[in-house]
């Protein structure tokens, strides 16, 4: 918010929070932006009333800030911004279970326990990171504290300390302490720096595609170089069950290259974007959030499903908490965007396992190059999206919530492949390749579309923007244990008690996930789905 427009005569310690004026001029800043950027007037911009959107006239409100065009070097270097923690990611989930099962011979139970203690405390950082960093306003500054942490843990975790089982516990917890609450700092101020470069949703989704097309890049990249590592150290070591302790030299060194990638990446953030402070030494405005929250709450006020605003009108930042975790859409743009990445997760840490325990074939290159192809459909699809978008012919087609139940619709076909694919079918190997083109198809869609909401749930006023992006993603961190964990626990002890049990794992639980998705797309108001 802007202190010059305030009038001289408020009273700026006593004056209550009047959310009305704030979601008038919350829509007055977003049709203003929409404005610069599409060279378009608008006279009748949308406002929230009885529940709904309404059509009013503008009656020369506004003054809204004007944004210019992203310049593109700021958009490269935002897109190079999460590549580090990207590639971390990567092989957290890839590579964490098996280099401490079988190289460190820390047992699957141990293991999944500390991949649960990474989940949780990142789950745990996530919101106490927001909360800083909304207070600090200097994203950057805390960009930089997280990438530090990463950058002194994470090559640790894969590193094989030959001592007693207590030592060996205490010394991977506290790297992976350490490293989680790193990423948490890194991810939330690199994901609320969106709405500090832009008030416009268009800029927003180019954002967001371009940083999950680096992603993709990211994972591809890791895959490459673990596969150049591990492939030739015996006649068929990229196979999980092949691996142990002899590979712990070449597991060390994928994660020195790759965390030197990351570093590089993460130093060209940092030195080439220029970002707005959203905050003046750290305090806030007297203002509170002019976000489409507040807009919520005055709606849900009016339906008579929430307690009166009256109560909680004061300059307090924690009332502006309080009344957000009140708000139902918050909720639901948090089970749209987990259920998105969980449905990454699964594919990327399952696929593999899938491969590895029920492919008939004897080419053990098609574990390296079924999750290869995912990755590259999954490129394929976040590079062409804003492309396909402003060349469709028909608005349907521009449409995210379109767009949205499209790939959860394609998820869905690679589910149902997965499932009625025979074991010593002759179609087997282009079966497996279809339904991880799915995958990657449906999940990259539905991942740029669900950050593109929790962008717009910002707003224009960003100095709320971290603790909103730490509450979305907080359900996503820890249900990403759970789900391994309880996975893993369910498992039969002999593969021939349960032979299609991870069949079923990715048919079942990717398919229930991508129909939450579809189901909650619904229920959200179309303005979080604007893209342009």
């Amino acid at each position: 918010m802007d202190q010059d427009e305030e009038d001289d005569d408020e009273e700026p310690a006593e004056e209550s929070i009047d959310f009305e004026s704030m979601v008038i001029d919350v829509v007055d800043r977003l049709e203003e932006s929409s404005m610069s950027d599409d060279g378009e007037e608008e006279n009748e911009p949308l406002l929230l009333e009885e529940g709904g959107y309404q059509q009013r006239g503008l009656g020369g409100g506004g003054g809204g800030k004007r944004y210019s065009q992203l310049r593109s070097r700021d958009k490269l270097a935002y897109g190079l911004g999460h590549v580090f923690n990207d590639i971390c990611a990567a092989l957290w989930f890839s590579y964490s279970l098996i280099f401490l099962q079988n190289v460190v011979g820390l047992g699957s139970f141990l293991a999944g326990i500390l991949l649960f203690l990474g989940q949780a405390v990142d789950a745990v950082s996530t919101p106490i990171s927001g909360k800083i960093i909304d207070e600090s306003g200097n994203r950057k500054k805390w960009y930089l504290t997280g990438s530090i942490l990463v950058i002194i843990s994470f090559p640790l975790i894969f590193m094989n300390r030959s001592s007693t089982l207590f030592v060996q516990l205490v010394y991977y917890s506290s790297l992976i302490i350490l490293f989680q609450m790193g990423w948490a700092l890194t991810q939330i101020s690199h994901l609320s720096i969106i709405p500090d470069l832009s008030e416009s949703p268009r800029h927003r989704a180019e954002l967001t595609a371009l940083r999950y097309t680096a992603s993709v890049f990211a994972n591809i990249l890791v895959y490459v170089i673990a596969w150049l590592f591990l492939h030739g150290s015996n006649s068929s070591s990229i196979r999980m069950d092949l691996i142990g302790p002899q590979h712990s030299l070449q597991f060390r060194k994928i994660a020195l290259v790759c965390s030197f990638v990351g570093v590089v990446a993460s130093i060209l953030f940092y030195c080439l974007l220029q970002v707005r402070r959203t905050s003046s030494g750290g305090k806030h405005s007297d203002q509170t959030s002019t976000t489409p929250l507040t807009r919520t709450i005055k709606s849900t006020e009016q339906n008579g499903t929430t307690p009166s605003l009256s109560m909680f009108r004061t300059s307090s930042n924690t009332s502006v908490y309080i009344q957000m975790f009140k708000c139902s859409m918050l909720y639901k743009v948090s089970i749209l965007y987990t259920t998105s990445r969980l449905f990454l997760t699964i594919s990327l840490i399952y696929v593999p396992i899938y491969i590895n325990e029920y492919y008939s074939g004897t080419d053990s290159s098609i574990v390296a190059s079924v999750p290869l192809a995912s990755f590259l459909a999954s490129l394929a699809a976040s590079l062409s999206l804003k492309s396909f978008q402003s060349c469709a012919p028909s608005s349907l087609w521009r449409n995210n919530q379109f767009l949205f139940v499209l790939g959860s619709l394609a998820g869905l076909a690679g589910c149902v492949i997965i499932l009625w694919t025979p074991f010593n079918a002759d179609q087997q190997v282009l079966n497996v390749y279809a339904a991880a083109i799915c995958f990657g198809l449906g999940s990259s869609v539905t991942m740029v579309i669900s950050l593109c909401s929790t962008a717009n749930l910002v707003g224009s006023d960003t100095q709320y923007g971290a603790f909103i992006y730490s509450t979305v993603t907080f359900s996503d961190k820890l249900l990403n244990g759970v789900a391994v964990i309880l996975i893993e626990y369910l498992r039969c002890e002999s593969k021939e008690l349960c032979p299609t049990y991870y069949r079923q794992v990715l048919s079942y639980v990717n398919g229930a996930l991508s129909i939450i998705g579809i189901v909650i797309l619904f229920t959200l108001p179309k303005r979080l789905l604007a893209s342009h």
